[in-house]
């Protein structure tokens, strides 16, 4: 009998990981204070397509789903919440809904970039990849 569970490995799915890019201005404040320094800083691309244990890779068991997790010591409002969630949250929530091997970096990156738009509306801060156009 094979087991199913739930993934949730830190590398790719902890969203409180230190941001590997750097930005400018307030972003890059906020950006080296924010995570859990016990993480080594992960991009977003590696982030949203690494390879998932047990989705992307045999592992022995059956996965039922992954979850993202994040702790929220360096967190001190909303904005700082927001700003380690996105844009790895939908990138992750996409990696769930399509499971399978991970899509390429240029074809999700077009996809976060087009939420920009909703996030700015709804007053969001998030964390502005530099490789992606936050339209």
């Amino acid at each position: 009998m094979r087991a199913r569970v739930i993934v949730s490995p830190s590398g790719r799915t902890h969203l409180d990981r230190p941001y590997a890019e750097t930005v400018e201005g307030e972003d890059e404040e906020r950006r080296s204070r924010l995570g859990h320094r016990g993480y080594p800083p992960a991009t977003v691309e590696l982030s949203c397509t690494g390879p998932i244990v047990g989705i992307d890779t045999e592992a022995g068991f059956e996965v039922a789903g992954f979850e993202a997790a994040i702790w929220c010591e360096s967190v001190n409002d909303a904005d700082d919440l927001s700003f380690l969630l996105l844009p790895r949250l939908p990138g992750l929530a996409e990696r769930a809904w399509t499971a399978g091997p991970a899509r390429s970096w240029g074809d999700l990156r077009v996809r976060l970039g087009a939420q920009a738009p909703g996030w700015r509306r709804d007053g969001y801060v998030w964390f502005p990849d530099p490789s992606v156009d936050w339209r």
